[in-house]
């Protein structure tokens, strides 16, 4: 895949047009086509600009690999989370298990957060999603126990990436009035106290 069809698949995955895609690199939306073309090719301010403000690696725009992002420090991790939560297709659940009283951690009592994605939810690509993080944990086991050498391993990788190929869209959030916001907080409060006086039964009877 050329830069310029690597360049057009980011903006039409991002649903951008090419002036919304231009205002957001703050460049003429003509270098875009261009661009998109391969009638030219940006300069390195510009790439590096891509790659920061699109969140893909600078490799994958330059066809040195084809993983799109790469992850290379927390901020990279915490993006890919707000991501994923803020994904149409997909749903998770979070449960975060509070730090043991005094820091003392039991084997049944850790400080830990679980995600969890089920198969059978009202999310469109739950299903595939649960059968594709299978067959990566497989892959990755047997990368890991060398039953699996680095080039089967990657393409492997790809492999899965073609298999389970999908379509997601970004969340957005409707406009509500003032009144409908208000409404939204209440319900979220409410199951939220809910959910403390649980938690607190439950400690009363462990002690």
């Amino acid at each position: 895949m050329s830069f310029g069809n690597r360049l057009q698949q980011l903006r039409k995955d991002m649903n951008l047009t090419q002036k919304e895609f231009a205002d957001l690199l703050e460049i003429p939306q003509p270098s875009v086509s261009a661009y998109e073309n391969n009638k030219n090719t940006p300069n390195q301010d510009i790439l590096v600009t891509i790659a920061k403000r699109c969140n893909v690696s600078l490799d994958w725009l330059c066809e040195i690999s084809n993983s799109k992002k790469s992850i290379t420090s927390m901020d990279d991790v915490i993006d890919f989370l707000f991501e994923l939560l803020e994904t149409n297709e997909l749903g998770f659940e979070i449960e975060i298990n509070r730090r043991p009283y005094n820091d003392i951690e039991t084997e049944d009592d850790r400080y830990c957060a679980q995600l969890t994605v089920y198969g059978n939810d009202s999310y469109s690509e739950n299903a595939t999603l649960v059968e594709a993080i299978n067959e990566i944990k497989q892959a990755y086991n047997k990368h890991k126990n060398y039953l699996m050498d680095d080039l089967y391993y990657q393409n492997q990788k790809e492999y899965i990436k073609e298999k389970y190929q999908a379509t997601l869209t970004k969340e957005k959030l409707p406009e509500l009035s003032l009144e409908e916001q208000v409404k939204k907080q209440l319900e979220y409060l409410e199951k939220i106290i809910e959910e403390n006086k649980k938690r607190s039964v439950q400690c009363k009877v462990i002690l």
